[in-house]
């Protein structure tokens, strides 16, 4: 029995994970030049767990011993006093002012997926799926209902103010009036281009990269229910935007082969990939996770973002 802490876990600044600490420097001969104080102060960069290779080999997480009296499937996060990490694209909005009262109408959920390693065993060997390149950026969800435009970050209806970054694509691309001919529809996409290694293939516009968005999927408000992809592809084109691009399309494969399909250079930049995303197709639902998608995050996203 072990315990397992995983990758953008933060340990707490005590003698266990002491070792974590950042080796003494030494001259060119070796020779130590500082030694480490008595009392060591983890930095929060030394004691966030990162995904690394170590002698070559792939690292995602730190094996601790068991606490005493614990179980298989115990949690371990009050034992251990573990915090989560957290990005600063995903830290929550602070400015208030921005935030609009939400519809009246209807509402939206936030949207999130589960991972391949809790999730994959939902899909069959030569099952039908989709894999699309997961972006790096902001999640963003866009629809004309009640007569007007509504824009939505991750957690927050936001306000058509002149600074918006929300509100700048689709102004820009004129989705109000284009999305009249499909009122009611939720269009999620990435807004991407402002996360630091990952401006893919947004230009530089008077000094400062414009941003750009990838359409990732579609919620029908009024029948509560996700579009076909190729129902998603189709409207995309109709309103001037862009799909996330297909990675494969074809059965599934238990054996981790498609894996490799996370790796490497995206295939709109050169950064790269942050992962797959997967799905059904046609559509399916299991009574475990849900709606059939999942993520994977990639191995070289994770040993790039640190």
């Amino acid at each position: 029995m072990v315990s397992y802490i995983c990758v953008d876990a933060i340990v707490p600044n005590t003698e266990q994970f002491h070792f974590l600490a950042s080796p003494p420097k030494k001259d060119k001969d070796g020779n130590v030049i500082s030694l480490p104080s008595t009392v060591v102060e983890l930095s929060i960069r030394n004691r966030t767990i990162r995904a690394k290779k170590i002698r070559g080999i792939y690292s995602e997480g730190l094996i601790m011993p068991a606490p005493p009296g614990f179980q298989e499937g115990d949690s371990i996060i009050e034992y251990f006093n573990l915090t989560k990490r957290v990005y600063e694209e995903e830290l929550p909005e602070q400015t208030s002012s921005s935030h609009e009262s939400p519809p009246t109408t209807f509402s939206l959920f936030k949207y999130d997926l589960e991972g391949v390693a809790k999730y994959k065993y939902v899909f069959q060997d030569d099952e039908p799926v989709i894999i699309t390149e997961k972006i790096e950026g902001e999640n963003c969800a866009i629809m004309y209902a009640e007569d007007r435009l509504w824009v939505r970050s991750r957690n927050y209806f936001k306000k058509n103010e002149p600074d918006s970054h929300w509100w700048d694509l689709p102004r820009r691309l004129n989705l109000e009036e284009k999305l009249k001919q499909f009122p009611n529809l939720a269009i999620w996409f990435e807004l991407y281009g402002a996360v630091k290694g990952w401006s893919y293939d947004c230009p530089i516009v008077n000094g400062r990269i414009e941003r750009k968005g990838r359409v990732f999927d579609i919620w029908d408000i009024k029948q509560r229910k996700f579009l076909e992809w190729k129902d998603v592809q189709n409207i995309t084109q109709q309103i001037g935007m862009e799909t996330v691009p297909v990675l494969y399309e074809g059965p599934w494969k238990s054996d981790h082969s498609l894996n490799i399909l996370a790796e490497g250079q995206s295939t709109i930049g050169k950064c790269v990939k942050e992962g797959w995303v997967m799905r059904s197709t046609p559509e399916g639902w299991h009574e475990k996770l849900g709606r059939k998608i999942i993520k994977l995050k990639g191995r070289d996203y994770k040993i790039a973002k640190g």
